[in-house]
């Protein structure tokens, strides 16, 4: 076959046949080479790190209640602790002390529920945090439950991160129930 013919009759040459040919054929040699090299470059890659430790932070406080009786705490039996709870048994002042653990490694609250009623502390920290916004208290913090009945019924959860409105001021005490008075009222009648 020496001519070949396209679609307008005009004859192409065996040399230009055998030019377009070779240049096809070395296309397909480029593709395939190619296209080896990037699945090998694809199989072969690898990447590796050094080993990484994540260790999320920790906030944690003992609790210390105590019967306060004029400026002396002491420990008595008007503190029980069951469940997860303090039951203040006797009416009186009784002062709380939230205390870091060593194992503490962020800013942290607690959640004080009083008879039903929360209360948030101010952000707890090992040492004074500086240029801080946010109301911040050095480890340990203190305030005072003024219990005014009997059978009061303290539970502390401590919390990581920022409260969103802290309601417990370690130079007020939070107040349950109404004071009694010696006296029962009096009632006038006309």
């Amino acid at each position: 076959m020496k001519n070949f013919f396209d679609c307008k009759d005009e004859k192409i040459t065996e040399k230009a046949f055998s030019q377009s040919l070779i240049i096809s054929v070395i296309g397909i040699l480029l593709c395939i080479v190619a296209l080896c090299s990037m699945t090998y470059a694809w199989f072969s890659e690898s990447t590796s790190s050094g080993n990484n430790t994540l260790v999320s932070g920790s906030f944690d406080v003992t609790v210390d209640v105590t019967k306060t009786d004029g400026d002396v705490s002491t420990a008595s039996a008007a503190v029980v602790f069951e469940n997860g709870k303090y039951k203040l048994t006797e009416t009186g002042k009784y002062t709380v002390t939230l205390t870091t653990t060593t194992t503490t490694t962020v800013k942290g609250y607690c959640v004080v529920t009083v008879n039903g009623t929360q209360y948030q502390t101010g952000v707890i920290v090992n040492e004074v945090a500086q240029n801080d916004e946010y109301q911040t208290r050095t480890s340990p913090f203190t305030f005072t439950i003024e219990a005014n009945q009997p059978d009061t019924v303290v539970e502390i959860e401590a919390y990581w991160g920022i409260p969103a409105s802290p309601t417990v001021n370690a130079d007020a005490p939070i107040v349950v129930g109404t004071a009694q008075s010696g006296a029962e009222s009096n009632e006038t009648t006309e």
